[in-house]
């Protein structure tokens, strides 16, 4: 016969049912935590990444093509000289024939006309005149080319004395005759409000005089 005293076996139950059920709750307790954690809401933990906004690239605009120069004008080389409707290095239509005259240096001035209204400059195989009108004989009315090639003056397209007819006329589809005869076969074009004209009657056809001046052929004698 057992000789624990009754009160001391209730006392004994009832403390193992406060301790079981003391362990229930704390696995009641976790099981929740565990719960919330599955629900999707963020931990006190959790890190939140801000995205960075997209930059734009400025475009560039690419630098503005540099011009090239333009041909250097040397009054002792009339090969770098250009022939326009304008003028002819530095002779220029409208010009005054003294002043523009000083410049011609690459050329001697020759007193061999008895016409007042012509002026004349001469170097070895070429030559350079200029036509006033009567009534204002130092401004320059036209401007006359004679002779070979190989010290020539020429135009934008390259153009001299010496150039053949078939080269003329390929740089020049907009060239007229001008007038033909015996003596003259005279082919021009229109530039700055004047004429360009050649006379190419020669054999082979090549340009063996140029004619710049507002009007279309040059005077029949110059000095006569």
């Amino acid at each position: 016969m057992s000789t624990t005293p009754r009160s001391a076996i209730v006392l004994i139950a009832a403390t193992a049912l406060v301790v079981t059920l003391a362990g229930c709750s704390t696995s009641t307790a976790a099981d929740t935590a565990t719960t919330v954690g599955h629900t999707g809401r963020p931990s006190a933990s959790a890190t939140t990444t801000t995205p960075t906004p997209s930059t734009t690239a400025t475009p560039t605009t690419p630098p503005a093509a540099t011009p090239s120069a333009s041909p250097t004008l040397d009054l002792a080389d009339p090969t770098t000289w250009t022939i326009t409707g304008a003028g002819v290095g530095p002779l220029t239509i409208g010009g005054s024939v003294t002043a523009e005259g000083a410049s011609m240096t690459a050329y001697t001035r020759s007193d061999d006309c008895p016409n007042p209204n012509i002026a004349i400059w001469r170097r070895t195989g070429s030559s350079v005149w200029t036509q006033a009108l009567p009534d204002a004989r130092d401004v320059v009315h036209g401007i006359l080319l004679q002779g070979a090639g190989a010290s020539s003056p020429k135009t934008a397209q390259g153009d001299t004395l010496g150039t053949p007819l078939a080269t003329l006329e390929a740089h020049h589809p907009d060239l007229v005759q001008i007038r033909e005869d015996d003596q003259e076969d005279y082919r021009g074009y229109q530039d700055h409000g004047a004429w360009i004209v050649f006379d190419v009657r020669s054999t082979p056809q090549q340009v063996r005089s140029i004619w710049v001046s507002t009007d279309r052929v040059p005077p029949y004698e110059f000095c006569g």
